[in-house]
């Protein structure tokens, strides 16, 4: 496994919080941040710096998006989720901050030029709120230094050129035979197999 991009949690000096049921419309629900790769890859993971506060419980999801926006400045996601990784229960963090691993059921595979957000979502609760019971996300808003910023959900998705999450987005290099455009190529190529070209034939005469 293979580090696409990430924000180290050395670089945490604040923090936002979860406090409400993605979409939510009068709480914060998701948090992340926009990102690339220099290469394609199948994202396979992804890591947030998080703790807790009473009690909250249930889900929280990690989720791949495209990417809308200027990228370092005015990133957010935009259309359908691209993928969604398996559920983290929020009773399982703790009540310090660690990286929580978000692992993918089905790679997704990201072309090099493209940029995305990863963002950290809660997926359902039974206990979430702003006054007791919410989450933790690390973040940075002194000297922010990743390429991209920080996204949020408040009823929309909203920007911060000047925040970035401590984030990882993991996975593995994406082979040709590995991913849709891949197999297209690879039949491409195939189809253009050399043809066998006919031995000349030379007859020598007498004088």
């Amino acid at each position: 496994m293979v580090t696409i991009d990430s924000y180290s949690e050395a670089n945490r000096d604040d923090v936002a919080y979860i406090t409400g049921v993605h979409p939510a419309g009068g709480a914060r629900s998701a948090i992340g941040q926009s990102f690339t790769g220099l290469t394609n890859y199948n994202v396979i993971e992804a890591k947030f710096y998080l703790m807790k506060t009473g009690v909250p419980v249930g889900n929280l999801q990690a989720v791949l998006y495209a990417h809308s926006g200027v990228f370092g400045a005015s990133s957010v996601p935009t259309g359908a989720a691209l993928a969604s990784s398996a559920s983290v229960a929020m009773a399982g963090l703790g009540g310090a901050y660690a990286l929580v691993s978000f692992a993918f059921p089905a790679p997704y595979y990201k072309l090099a030029a493209l940029k995305y957000c990863i963002e950290l979502q809660a997926k359902d609760a039974v206990t979430l709120n702003a006054a007791t019971d919410y989450i933790h996300v690390g973040e940075d808003t002194s000297a922010p230094g990743h390429g991209g910023n920080q996204s949020t959900y408040f009823g929309g998705w909203l920007f911060s050129a000047a925040a970035d999450v401590c984030f990882y987005v993991n996975g593995t290099l994406a082979s040709i035979k590995g991913n849709v455009v891949g197999k297209a190529m690879a039949s491409i190529i195939a189809s253009c197999k050399p043809r066998k070209l006919p031995v000349p034939r030379f007859h020598i005469r007498r004088c």
